[in-house]
């Protein structure tokens, strides 16, 4: 049977309010020759948003190609997150720097799919090879 492209979360109830799981984003850059690797995992929620444009710009900084992307970590990515990342590619294309998806799990993968990105953010996972 398949599985389901998305982590399950269990709820718990705290008084009267429903409460995930704790998926706390986590973000790691790494310079790699003339690219930045960044390294997403856990959630991407709204109230990320500012961390992941700060970290974005801040690796798209200095003398770097762009920002290479693993997404294969992340077990809840939003649309304001994928907001984020497409509005930030645009402002690196306008500086001739790029950013790609070099790595996606099912989360990632499903997002990219249901919005119609895969193609020009990550063609490294969708072109096949001869």
């Amino acid at each position: 049977m398949l599985e389901p492209p998305y982590a399950a979360r269990s709820i718990s109830r705290v008084g009267s309010a429903c409460e995930r799981e704790d998926t706390s984003p986590s973000i790691a850059t790494r310079r790699d020759s003339d690219r930045v690797l960044v390294t997403l995992s856990g959630g991407l929620r709204l109230e990320d948003s500012e961390m992941l444009e700060s970290t974005l710009h801040s690796a798209l900084d200095g003398p770097v190609q762009g920002v290479d992307l693993d997404l294969s970590g992340l077990e809840f990515w939003d649309w304001s997150a994928l907001n984020v990342l497409l509005t930030v590619r645009r402002q690196a294309l306008t500086k001739g720097k790029s950013i790609v998806v070099t790595a996606a799990g099912p989360v990632a993968e499903r997002l990219l799919a249901l919005t119609a990105t895969p193609l020009r953010l990550a063609p490294a996972l969708y072109v096949k090879s001869c």
